[in-house]
């Protein structure tokens, strides 16, 4: 507010206010209040109802001369200009759209007329080809034109009225998609933050229409405009949104997906790795031992065998298995991980039976949340597999054993020790 105005008491006028905004003829009366949009209100008239019996058609045409039909509807193609059409929503649909997407003029000064040739009929001797120029009609020079009487001014006070009834209409949790190019969109952006605010524009979506040499011809003094943008806003922060995909291209599927899983072994083998060997608050070796133990727990004998290798691969006293098999409290183990071998018994043999005491049991022996987490992805992980195993009735050998503590050496500190470990058997590509 200025000096002057301060001393006189007098209200300031609205453009002596610090703000940034777009201004246009109209847009402020003489007095500097704002113009507010035109709202002229009228009743639709229906002309056409797609899929109508003849008989519903006649009865509509003797009986109801207003047009207006009473029943549920799906669609409804309004013919119309723009400035009687969003008025004549409001009262049925204020604040009740879910989504709107508007493709308004361009302000390119076209008026839309378009030549066309009406090629020679085959059949004929004679060239029966010509050539006419389609004008718009009255009504469609009103509804269709993108000719300005005040030019730009008068373009973005049109602008401004479409933007706010569409406001209007949608509902809290509600999108708009405008189309636009480069003629005005820098325009249009400012009206539209000005009547949605600047924090609820989502994203300028850039679509190519046409290729770089689309409009440079010989002696352009430019390049090629060869693309429009779609403003998307919303409502509220409280918007719906459905996120799209598309399918990869062949080449790119063909180029980074060349190995063949068709029996889903390879994401198990990763699970493993992500599971045994990625960062986590155990050591590989306390994993390794969880896995053994669930496996004997399971008398599963040739995951027990195989983890008891894996274990002691990672600095497992070897012969600890056995007593921890027999009495986990006498086995000599570190006391830190009884609490932990006692939870994953329980979770194992009878789930229902474990207890909050068993959880706190966990984190007063210092261990984490985290690491609780991955003692029961372990747990959970071996018991799926024990079952695989034995049911496909896979048994160890001494010779597979032998073969098996040679790989696990030559595999110590690899963090993708399990997809390797696949591969080398053939079990995956």
């Amino acid at each position: 507010m200025d000096d002057k105005s301060r001393s006189s008491g007098r209200k300031p006028h609205p453009l002596s206010q610090l703000k940034t905004e777009l201004i246009w003829e109209d847009k402020y009366d003489a007095e500097g209040k704002r113009v507010a949009p035109l709202r002229v209100a009228l009743p639709f008239q229906t002309v056409e109802t797609v899929n109508e019996s003849s008989q519903d058609r006649q009865k509509s045409l003797l009986f109801d001369s207003s047009g207006v039909r009473e029943e549920e509807w799906r669609n409804r193609l309004i013919w119309g200009d723009k400035k009687y059409v969003l008025p004549s929503l409001l009262p049925e649909f204020a604040g009740k759209v879910n989504l709107i997407y508007i493709d308004p003029p361009f302000d390119t000064g076209a008026d839309f007329s378009f030549t066309a040739t009406v090629p020679d009929h085959p059949e004929t001797p004679e060239d029966d080809s010509f050539t006419f120029t389609k004008e718009p009609s009255i009504i469609e020079h009103k509804a269709y034109r993108d000719t300005w009487g005040r030019e730009l001014d008068s373009y973005l006070q049109w602008f401004y009225e479409t933007v706010v009834a569409l406001h209007e209409l949608l509902n809290e949790h509600g999108s708009l998609y405008i189309h636009l190019d480069w003629h005005v969109s820098f325009y249009a952006k400012a009206i539209i933050d000005e009547v949605f605010g600047p924090d609820r524009f989502v994203n300028e979506v850039v679509w190519k229409r046409q290729t770089a040499k689309g409009d440079v011809t010989q002696g352009a003094m430019h390049m090629g405009r060869i693309h429009e943008a779609i403003f998307f806003y919303t409502k509220s922060e409280n918007y719906a949104w459905n996120m799209q995909y598309t399918p990869y291209d062949e080449s790119y599927t063909d180029s980074a997906y060349r190995s063949q899983d068709p029996d889903g072994r390879r994401p198990l083998c990763e699970y493993h790795d992500a599971i045994l060997r990625a960062d986590s608050p155990l050591t590989i070796g306390e994993r390794e031992l969880i896995a053994a133990y669930v496996s004997g727990l399971n008398a599963c004998n040739y995951c027990h065998g195989a983890h008891r290798i894996f274990a002691e691969g990672h600095g497992v006293e070897p012969g600890i298995f056995d007593r921890l098999m027999a009495d986990p409290q006498t086995a000599e183990i570190n006391p830190k991980v009884l609490p932990i071998l006692d939870y994953v018994r329980k979770l194992t043999l009878s789930s229902a039976s474990v207890r909050d005491s068993d959880v706190e049991a966990v984190y007063a022996a210092g261990w984490s949340e985290e690491a609780l987490y991955d003692v029961v992805c372990v747990c959970a992980l071996f018991n799926f597999m024990n079952r695989i195993v034995e049911g496909c009735g896979v048994t160890r050998t001494p010779a597979g054993e032998a073969e098996q503590r040679e790989r696990v050496a030559g595999s110590r500190g690899d963090p993708e020790g399990y997809r390797n470990f696949a591969r080398n058997l053939g079990i995956t590509g």
